[in-house]
C-alpha cells in the first residue's frame, strides 16, 4: 500500500510541507480530506468558477459539475460510493502510482486509481487536477470505468473521426488548440512541438499494460508523437483515430486552459481499446502538460483486455 494520503486507507500524506509550493499544498489539503471523506473540506480546494466532468466509460454517462456547490454534489455521491464494507474510503492507487506517489506537478496533478470492493465498482479511473495561481483548483477531470454492483453496461464503440477545431478562434488557448488539431490531423510531428513550451511533461500511461512514458520539452513532444503518429496511421496513411464516450456526438471544445477528449483507434500497428488526453496551457497559450491514459496493445500481442 503506498504511504501517500490521497487512497491510502489510515496512511498519513507523505508531502513534505517544508518548502513545498502552493500547488502542493493545495494536493496535500485535498489528498487529506479525500480520504477522510469530509466533504466540507475537499470542497474548500476549489475556486469558485471550478469545472469538474465526471466521464464514466464504461456507461458514456457524463456529468458536469460547476463551483463549490457542484463540487460539492459531486463529493458526496462519490464518497456514498467510495465506501467500503467498514465504512471508510477503500479508493486505492492503481497502475504504478501505487508503488511511486502521485505528486503536483507544476499546477497539476495526474494519478489512476481503481476499487473492487467500494459500494460502486470502479473497474479503473484517472484524475487531473488543474490549479490557478492561488493554488485552487479550477479544472478536474475524471475519466473512469464502472458500475452499481450487481449491474453491467457496456459502452458504445461509435467514433467520428478527430480533429475537432474551435471556429472562430476567440482566445490564445482556442488558437493553440486550432494549430494543434490542424497539425494532429494531418500527422505532422513538425508542426507539432511549437504547441508546447520549453519545460512541457507528456506522461503517457497504459492502465493495460502498467508501462509509464514520460516525455519533456519540444524534442519530448516530437518523440512523443512520433510514436503515436506510427500506431495511429490508417491503410492509407491518414490519421485514423477517432472520438469517443460523447465526443463523437459533440466534439471536444476548449475550457478555460485546458482541454478534454476521449478516444479510440483500431490500425494494423496497433489496437487503442479506450483512451483519454487532458492538456493544460500557460498563460502564453503553450502546452505545458499533457496526460494521456490508455488501455491498448500493439496488433501482434493477445492480451487478454479488462475492462
Amino acid at each position: 500500500m503506498s504511504s501517500f494520503g490521497y487512497f491510502a486507507l489510515g496512511a498519513s500524506v507523505a508531502i513534505d510541507s517544508v518548502g513545498a509550493t502552493v500547488f502542493e499544498d493545495t494536493f496535500k489539503h485535498h489528498s487529506e480530506w479525500y480520504r477522510k471523506m469530509d466533504v466540507d473540506k475537499t470542497v474548500e480546494d476549489y475556486s469558485e468558477d471550478a469545472h469538474l466532468t465526471n466521464l464514466n466509460h464504461l456507461t458514456g454517462e457524463r456529468d458536469d459539475y460547476y463551483g463549490k456547490d457542484g463540487v460539492r454534489k459531486y463529493y458526496i455521491e462519490k464518497f456514498s460510493r467510495a465506501v467500503g464494507p467498514d465504512g471508510l474510503n477503500h479508493v486505492r492507487l492503481a497502475d504504478g502510482f501505487d508503488i511511486e506517489e502521485p505528486k503536483a506537478d507544476g499546477n497539476t496533478a495526474f494519478l489512476a486509481w481503481a476499487c473492487s470492493d467500494c459500494a460502486y465498482d470502479f473497474h479503473w479511473g484517472t484524475d487531473t487536477f488543474v490549479m490557478r495561481s492561488d493554488g485552487k483548483i479550477t479544472h478536474h477531470n475524471i475519466y473512469y470505468s464502472g458500475s452499481p454492483r450487481g449491474h453491467s453496461a457496456r459502452a458504445s464503440a461509435e467514433t467520428q473521426p478527430a480533429m475537432a477545431i474551435s471556429s472562430p478562434a476567440e482566445t490564445i488557448y482556442e488558437k493553440t488548440w486550432d494549430h494543434h488539431a490542424d497539425a494532429f490531423m494531418g500527422l505532422d510531428v513538425g508542426k507539432k512541438g511549437e504547441d508546447y513550451s520549453e519545460h512541457a511533461h507528456l506522461v503517457m500511461l497504459n492502465h493495460m499494460t502498467g508501462e509509464r512514458q514520460d516525455y519533456y520539452g519540444k524534442d519530448g513532444a516530437s518523440d512523443m508523437f512520433s510514436l503515436l503518429y506510427s500506431r495511429i496511421a490508417g491503410p492509407d496513411g491518414s490519421n485514423a483515430l477517432g472520438f469517443a464516450d460523447g465526443f463523437e456526438i459533440k466534439g471536444p471544445k476548449v475550457d478555460g486552459n485546458t482541454m478534454l477528449l476521449a478516444w479510440n483507434c483500431s490500425t494494423s500497428a496497433y489496437e487503442y481499446h479506450w483512451a483519454t488526453d487532458t492538456f493544460v496551457m500557460g498563460s502564453d497559450g503553450k502546452f505545458t502538460h499533457h496526460n494521456i491514459y490508455y488501455s491498448g496493445t500493439p496488433r501482434d500481442q493477445s492480451d487478454v483486455i479488462l475492462a
